[in-house]
């Protein structure tokens, strides 16, 4: 199943109920926005306040819906038109979300992964494990490193619990779910590595 993080910038309660349903349905995840930000797939309204100047909306990563036309001024298939249908509306999602030669990146502030214009939600453990193996991006971080940056606990006797390859495992399975790879690899008796 398809699956990724989609935003509407709409005042229009009914277009975003059916959005938010056909995406739903393929495994989306939907959300209303007051502003796309840039890394996000954003369905934008052209008809809801605020919309006077597309110009100033970064195009790449939006989708305009919208009565009229608009697509002279925008990227090829980037307009859906009035009304459209569900795989109308599904095609240019799934191509706009296309991620199969995307880099992983990392938002911190917002805990998610991102792979192109999808992303997933972490955990606060999930996600700075995850920057530890970003920042060192195709070197080992050793499991003592990710088990530090984790902050977990120690047990009993001092020694390290595998808290760490808890995490890697959550996070393997998490992302292989949402991108279909999986970029952590195990480095044989020193941890892991992160390769896109």
């Amino acid at each position: 199943m398809t699956a990724g993080y989609v935003t509407v910038r709409t005042d229009d309660r009914e277009l975003f109920g059916l959005i938010s349903v056909w995406l739903t349905d393929e495994g989306y995840t939907v959300s209303l926005t007051d502003s796309p930000r840039r890394g996000e797939l954003c369905l934008f309204d052209t008809e809801c306040p605020g919309a006077e100047n597309l110009s100033e909306v970064e195009a790449e990563d939006v989708i305009f819906i919208g009565e009229g036309d608009f697509s002279e001024s925008l990227p090829d298939g980037k307009f859906l038109p009035r009304p459209f249908t569900r795989a109308e509306l599904l095609r240019l999602v799934t191509d706009a979300a296309d991620k199969k030669d995307a880099v992983f990146t990392l938002d911190t502030e917002r805990r998610r992964l991102w792979c192109g214009k999808i992303s997933i939600s972490l955990s606060e453990k999930e996600c700075r494990v995850m920057e530890a193996l970003i920042r060192r991006r195709g070197a080992a971080v050793t499991k003592d490193e990710l088990y530090a940056v984790a902050g977990s606990e120690r047990n009993e006797g001092g020694s390290a619990t595998n808290a760490s390859e808890v995490y890697i495992c959550m996070l393997r399975r998490k992302i292989a779910d949402v991108f279909g790879k999986n970029p952590i690899s195990t480095v044989r008796g020193v941890g892991y590595i992160f390769r896109d």
